[in-house]
């Protein structure tokens, strides 16, 4: 086995490398003492013809104590005490050597020199002068002894004793040679171990992601005894240059300013640790987290404090992005007025964020608010049950809760808020321990919403005032103007001077062109409340278009202009639609056209476009509209120039009527038009191709309708007479009476093929009476008799009305006598 393997059994591995490097040269001391002393007792037997017992067991003894402290080594934490005991034993063996020798200690003084030197190796002073001192008490001891002739004679004979005494000096020599050498391999292999140390920890120290250093209070101003590569690397410096630089130079003034008090601290024997931000060259921030450790003198005086610092700029930007998170957030929460909050219902405790104090009056975190204690108690009185019930709910079922009740705020002013709550946690069981919802003040809102309902039935108020007035106006207008267009109709019917005639035509056109008006602003009112609805029925569109050269030829050859229509080769003859309304948009336009036109043409086309739809245009030679009011001239009331009305006339509903109508019909109208050079009014609507319904339904309605007997209800004396004049031209038997009580009564008597009622009479009305016709017809078991509705009421709406009374259909007052007839077609000769 080889020497290294021997030491390196007998000195295993130690946490403190530096007592094991000792350990080791200790070891391999004892055992160097072990082989000198067997060396010497070879010499001693070469020297010695008879050696005693006595002799030979002290030399065994010599031998093996070295060799049994060295084995020590391997089993103790401390090899001092090994030594020191080491020692004591060659002090009891040197005694006994001389005691037994007769004084011979020349045999015994190099063990104990290299003893000493190897207790030394541990630089254990203390320890090695009390060895010292007391090995050489015992020397001195023994000499004097050896002296005064106090011990036994010597076993040695005198021939022996002084080769021996030559033998021992020159083994003094060797041991305290190899001594000498031993400690200064000891002092130089501690030396290299301390410097190894050293660059190890240094190296540890400057490879470590904290910032490291020592600060110097010895000067009057701080400064850096050690820095770290990483603590210079921050200044932009390196650790070379940061050392011995003073701690206000390297960090600052204002820097300085902020951490000397934390100096200060450590001054006073106190840990202490604080954040620093630091401008860094480049300009940005870095953030500091500090600590500070004392550096105590062996007095016990503070001469100096450890730092260790590490970069804490992620931590600290998070935790600034956060704050900044939280801010903004509370901000939200107070424009928004919403806070939220965390409910523990095992303690009742509320966890409230800053608005949610302010939504209940009170500063925030001022106190820990509780369910029962605070929330409860500031909630209105009225409206406990239903908060409690909601938390019941939520409790029962897990499911997220709404609920909008009243407060009552430390000030007495009373909010309402909505709160929203769902389940945050539950227990291992089951069973709901933590709530968590918002908050909101709806205070503002409620109010808003409250003023938008007083608002809207105020707009519903005025709507209904709007529509009772034009009820009215309609009924009051209408009624007198049935009697006038009537009274007319019935006079052109009579053999009339040419003047009477034109007098009887002009008031005839004045009442309609009165009409005219009427109708616009009530299919406007009907626009605007959503309720004009469309008719949907098969008709014969040629017929339709050429009925326009009929009611405006004459009046365009008057002003020497040459109206047209040109209908398309591919334009189908049936289609479906509503006939009163794409009639009423086609005379709209061509009524403006031969307004507007002095002279030239006007030209109405209608063709099927290439997708199908059908487009209707209506071009003239007239003033034209400027490019900026062509798109104003389509709202109501609105006309291209403020003097049109007075040169022109008419309302400027028209066109707003036609466009609404053309939407309905789920089409576009437009217009291209210049100044001075005329207009071109188009519309396209897609209308479904009908098939040609039979001739029976195409013949025109029967003229003679002699022998029918005919029951009026009217109580207006004028429009009575007008409706019995018309009738008796058509050969009907008519029976007039002035109510509908009359008219129950009459009906009843006898019976009619047809009753006309007006819906307004005095006594009863037109809707009480048929609904008593109808139920004394059941009653009865007799036939149904026709009931067709006489009113000047055009309201949307109110010919529902009169259907559900029982009415069988709607004539609206003042009605063309062509009207009238169609009307009786339908239901005296069975005919549409």
């Amino acid at each position: 086995m080889s020497s290294r393997r021997v030491i390196d059994w007998l000195v295993p591995p130690r946490a403190d490398a530096r007592v094991a490097a000792r350990a080791r040269i200790v070891a391999r001391s004892l055992l160097t003492i072990s082989a000198v002393v067997s060396l010497l007792l070879v010499a001693f037997f070469a020297v010695r013809s008879r050696p005693s017992t006595l002799e030979l067991t002290l030399f065994a003894v010599a031998i093996m104590t070295p060799v049994g402290a060295a084995v020590a080594l391997r089993f103790v934490s401390r090899p001092t005490e090994v030594l020191l005991l080491t020692n004591l034993l060659g002090s009891a063996y040197v005694a006994v050597w001389a005691f037994a020798t007769g004084g011979v200690l020349s045999a015994a003084v190099p063990w104990l020199i290299a003893l000493l030197a190897t207790l030394g190796t541990f630089g254990r002073a203390r320890l090695l002068l009390a060895a010292f001192a007391i090995d050489i008490l015992l020397l001195v001891a023994l000499y004097w002894a050896t002296v005064r002739e106090l011990l036994p004679p010597n076993l040695v004979p005198a021939e022996e004793a002084a080769l021996l005494a030559f033998i021992g000096q020159l083994s003094s020599l060797v041991v305290v040679a190899m001594a000498a050498r031993i400690v200064l391999r000891a002092r130089v292999a501690a030396s290299a171990s301390i410097q190894r140390g050293e660059q190890r920890l240094h190296r540890i120290v400057n490879g470590m992601p904290a910032a490291i250093a020592h600060i110097d209070y010895t000067e009057s101003t701080p400064h850096y005894s050690f820095v770290n590569r990483r603590y210079a690397e921050r200044f932009g410096r390196t650790d070379e240059a940061v050392g011995g630089m003073g701690v206000p130079e390297l960090l600052g003034d204002e820097a300085y300013r902020r951490i000397e008090p934390h100096l200060q601290q450590v001054r006073r024997g106190e840990a202490a640790e604080y954040d620093l931000a630091l401008p860094m060259p480049d300009g940005s921030t870095r953030y500091d987290r500090s600590y500070l450790l004392p550096d105590r003198a062996e007095d016990g005086s503070v001469q100096g404090a450890y730092i260790f610092a590490i970069d804490d700029s992620e931590r600290k930007r998070a935790l600034l992005a956060l704050e900044l998170s939280q801010t903004r957030l509370a901000e939200a929460q107070a424009m928004a007025q919403v806070g939220n909050w965390e409910f523990d219902l095992q303690t009742e405790r509320l966890e409230w964020s800053d608005e949610v104090y302010h939504i209940c009056g009170h500063r925030p975190r001022s106190f820990a608010p509780f369910f029962t204690a605070h929330y409860m108690a500031a909630t209105h009185v009225d409206d406990r049950p239903r908060l409690a019930a909601a938390l019941e709910q939520i409790l029962a079922t897990s499911a997220p809760q709404q609920l909008e009740h009243r407060i009552q705020r430390p000030d007495g002013v009373e909010r309402t808020v909505e709160v929203r709550a769902e389940v945050l946690r539950t227990d291992s069981a089951g069973r709901i321990v933590k709530l968590v919802g918002i908050i909101q003040d709806v205070s503002e809102r409620k109010l808003i919403e409250q003023q938008l309902i007083a608002a809207k039935e105020a707009a519903e108020s005025a709507s209904r005032a709007k529509s009772v007035f034009l009820a009215n106006m309609s009924h009051e207008i209408r009624t007198p103007m049935n009697g006038v267009i009537g009274m007319a109709d019935l006079l052109l019917q009579e053999p009339l001077a040419e003047r009477a005639r034109h007098y009887a035509r002009t008031i005839q056109r004045s009442g309609r062109a009165l009409l005219g008006v009427l109708d616009d602003i009530l299919d406007l009112s009907k626009i605007e409340a959503g309720r004009l609805d469309l008719e949907s029925a098969s008709f014969n569109l040629q017929v339709m278009l050429r009925e326009l050269q009929d009611l405006f030829g004459e009046a365009a050859r008057l002003k020497n202009v040459t109206l047209r229509v040109t209908v398309a080769a591919d334009l189908p003859r049936w289609v479906t639609g509503d006939v009163v309304r794409l009639r009423q948009v086609l005379l709209n336009l061509v009524s403006n056209a031969v307004k507007f036109t002095t002279h030239g043409t006007i030209d109405v086309d209608a063709c099927r476009e290439s997708d199908g739809a059908l487009r209707f245009s209506v071009r003239d030679t007239g003033i034209g509209i400027a490019a900026d009011k062509q798109t104003q001239i389509f709202e109501a009331f609105a006309q291209a120039e403020q003097g049109t009305t007075r040169r022109f006339g008419g309302t400027g509903l028209g066109l707003s009527i036609a466009r609404e109508l053309v939407r309905l019909m789920g089409g576009e109208i437009g217009l291209q038009s210049s100044p001075g050079e005329g207009s071109c009014f188009w519309f396209q609507v897609r209308l479904p191709e009908a098939t040609a319904p039979a001739e029976a339904r195409r013949r025109a309605v029967a003229g003679s309708f002699a022998g029918r007997r005919v029951l009026i209800a009217e109580d207006d004396p004028v429009n009575a007479e007008v409706t019995r004049a018309t009738l008796e031209h058509y050969g009907i038997d008519v029976v007039l009476v002035p109510d509908g009580e009359q008219a129950v009564t009459e009906q009843a008597r006898q019976p009619f093929d047809l009753v006309l009622m007006d819906c307004q009479m005095l006594q009863m009305d037109g809707l009480e009476a048929t609904r008593l016709i109808r139920e004394a017809e059941k009653l009865r078991g007799t036939q149904r008799t026709p009931v067709v509705a006489l009113t000047a009421h055009a309201m949307a709406g109110y010919r529902d009305e009169c259907l559900q009374a029982g009415m069988d259909d709607y004539l609206v007052k003042p009605f063309k006598a062509e009207a009238l007839r169609q009307m009786l077609g339908r239901w005296l000769n069975d005919q549409p």
